[in-house]
């Protein structure tokens, strides 16, 4: 019989989700092979009506909870509060698990005693799939202070230590959190943000685990669903990354003390200048003439933490297209940044 405590508790937001990716997604989550599961589906203020009937059809199996439309991360601390199982999970609703993800995770998270168990994922881009390591596969895990800075290093962005081949560490699927641990440190996601909030959020896990466990396999299935989002004019951009880079800023004043993350925090400033390039100055959407475009770019990196990125970046000991761009940058390469931008947004 099982016991009244359920083994894990999965956390599933959901805003406006394709239905059959989302019947997809919860269908994998009652084939589990194991029964002790609680499955918090948060609605996140969905509007498409196929949406919330497809919740709603799970609604005598699953909790569901509805709530006003307030963005990933609050549904996601949603969750966590409703949360009585011994291990939160979160799965995003077009994704999927393979039926021994919760058993396999859980009895490695309990051999271990780790505080944080992840798994590799397989990358799914229509019919073609792609495995995904989150760490090196062919050496042994072990959790010890370096092991911890490289995980912090790989959440920050590309480094020369090891970068997985499609998605970083710092998303919240593919793992298993133990529920007293995000409750004894106030673990929650920041609120507000449209981008990275999951970065901020597996900073501190990362920071405050006692012990992290890697299982070597791809149990979870991470949909990439095509659409125009690469593409998109986003003037507000600026603003979007101001915060990511205070959030991570404010976390190196408090915890870092390892020179190669304040250095992967000059290299993630030099990274959001790329982001505003894109989807914003040199975007064909942008109505400036490209002297405004220029002005604005330059106006951006002469102030901070932009100066200060491009002065104290280790050029050397960067990765090679963040050294590259931060040298184009430097010496107002603006032809040839806007040019290299063209080019990615068509191969996109």
């Amino acid at each position: 019989m099982p016991s009244k405590t359920p083994a894990v508790s999965i956390v599933i937001p959901v805003y406006n989700a394709d239905p059959t990716y989302l019947q997809q997604c919860l269908e994998s989550v009652q084939a589990q092979d194991c029964n002790n599961v609680e499955v918090i589906v948060v609605d996140d203020g969905s509007t498409d009506t196929g949406t919330v009937r497809m919740c709603e059809s799970f609604s005598n199996v699953f909790t569901v909870l509805h709530q006003s439309n307030q963005g990933v991360a609050a549904a996601r601390n949603n969750g966590i509060a409703h949360a009585s199982g011994e291990w939160v999970a979160f799965i995003d609703a077009d994704d999927w698990i393979a039926p021994t993800f919760l058993s396999r995770l859980a009895e490695l998270g309990r051999r271990s005693d780790a505080d944080i168990v992840i798994c590799d994922c397989m990358v799914e881009r229509g019919s073609h799939s792609a495995m995904n390591h989150f760490f090196p596969e062919h050496s042994a895990f072990a959790w010890n202070d370096e092991t911890r800075v490289r995980t912090l290093l790989q959440i920050f962005g590309k480094n020369k230590y090891y970068n997985p081949p499609y998605i970083a560490v710092g998303v919240p699927w593919a793992k298993l959190y133990r529920t007293q641990f995000l409750r004894d440190h106030d673990l929650h996601f920041p609120v507000g943000m449209s981008r990275m909030e999951d970065n901020i959020f597996n900073l501190y896990a990362v920071q405050a685990a006692a012990r992290v466990a890697y299982l070597p396999q791809a149990l979870y299935h991470y949909r990439v669903v095509e659409g125009s989002s690469s593409r998109e004019y986003s003037p507000d951009i600026l603003q979007t990354f101001t915060r990511v880079n205070n959030e991570t800023k404010v976390f190196l004043d408090t915890f870092s003390h390892d020179k190669r993350l304040d250095q992967a925090f000059y290299a993630r400033v030099i990274q959001s200048v790329h982001s505003y390039m894109l989807f914003w100055i040199f975007h064909p959407q942008n109505p400036q003439t490209y002297r405004d475009k220029k002005r604005e770019l330059l106006r951006i990196i002469s102030s901070e933490p932009y100066n200060e990125a491009l002065c104290q970046l280790d050029y050397a000991s960067a990765a090679k297209s963040i050294a590259v761009f931060a040298v184009l940058l430097k010496f107002h390469c603006c032809l040839a940044l806007d040019g290299a931008i063209n080019i990615e947004r068509i191969r996109r």
